[in-house]
């Protein structure tokens, strides 16, 4: 079978100015794709976002697909002459770069990387917020995964849609203990997690993760083009395995976070002060008590 890989034919314009490396490029396939100039792709940061999206799609997340992407030399130029000096490393003509595709065309509709508090009860699938919590946190991700907004023409509601846009962060467990007590999850603002169904969503996204198997995560890798998944099978495999082994402990104490994280939402969206929370308990075993405030 013949894997089309998509090209970049136009460069649009900066992400950001908060985000230097990252650029807007239309693809041959007819896609907007943000991809990162700045940062060199490497084999297992490209692999842990390709597994990251499909985790994110299995359990029900409106996710970003991901892409490897060429680049045409004209598109390069482009680059440089519009915006060169938010580009630091160029890419490598021939070489293949990671691209995160956009839900609709932001020439034409208006995309949102950000949404203050008061318009996030807006957001119509906030559910997804809680499921992506138990897969950034066994992804080892140093923050949650990024998030765009969008409200198409077609929703006179006036609600926005949330896609998630998953980016391999690593670094969150190598910066806290393995003491499943303190462990923190890399989480969004609790506003997010305000209303929709609350824990018992992610809870139900974890009995899934839960249920993988080895091979079970290796197929999510089938997606890719032959030749850079063959190139890259070892490591394909040994994510898959490592990530099987490492399950349980980087997932230990998630239903601790949950509650404390859905006492502190109900609480911000009543406007009330939060209780205070006391953690009882070892790594085998923790418990929850809660302590009335004024």
């Amino acid at each position: 079978m013949i894997f089309y890989i998509p090209q970049a034919t136009d460069y649009l314009r900066p992400l950001n100015r908060r985000q230097k490396d990252e650029h807007l490029v239309l693809a041959s396939d007819g896609h907007t794709y943000v991809v990162n100039l700045g940062s060199p792709r490497v084999p297992k940061a490209n692999l842990m976002n390709v597994i990251g999206g499909d985790l994110c799609r299995l359990v029900g997340i409106d996710a970003a697909i991901p892409s490897l992407l060429t680049f045409d030399p004209q598109v390069l130029q482009s680059a440089l002459r519009i915006d060169g000096s938010s580009i630091t490393v160029m890419p490598v003509l021939g070489a293949l770069f990671l691209g995160i595709r956009y839900p609709v065309d932001p020439r034409q509709e208006a995309i949102y990387d950000f949404l203050p508090d008061s318009l996030l009860e807006r957001v119509e699938n906030r559910d997804d917020f809680w499921k992506l919590i138990p897969i950034d946190l066994w992804l080892g991700n140093s923050r949650a995964s990024k998030l765009i907004y969008y409200r198409s023409m077609s929703q006179s509601s006036g609600e926005f849609h949330a896609t998630t846009m998953f980016r391999h962060e690593p670094g969150l467990l190598e910066r806290q203990t393995m003491d499943a007590s303190n462990r923190r999850a890399p989480l969004l603002t609790s506003r997010h997690y305000c209303g929709g169904a609350g824990r018992s969503i992610a809870e139900n996204a974890l009995k899934q993760i839960l249920a993988l198997t080895v091979s079970d995560i290796q197929n999510l890798f089938f997606g890719l083009p032959t030749p850079i998944l063959e190139r890259h099978e070892p490591l394909a495999e040994e994510i898959a395995q490592e990530l099987v082994e490492e399950r349980d402990a980087r997932t230990e104490g998630l239903s601790r976070i949950l509650k404390v994280l859905e006492l502190g939402a109900s609480a911000d969206a009543s406007r009330r002060k939060p209780p205070a929370v006391e953690l009882i308990g070892t790594n085998q075993s923790t418990k929850v008590s809660i302590v009335a405030t004024a």
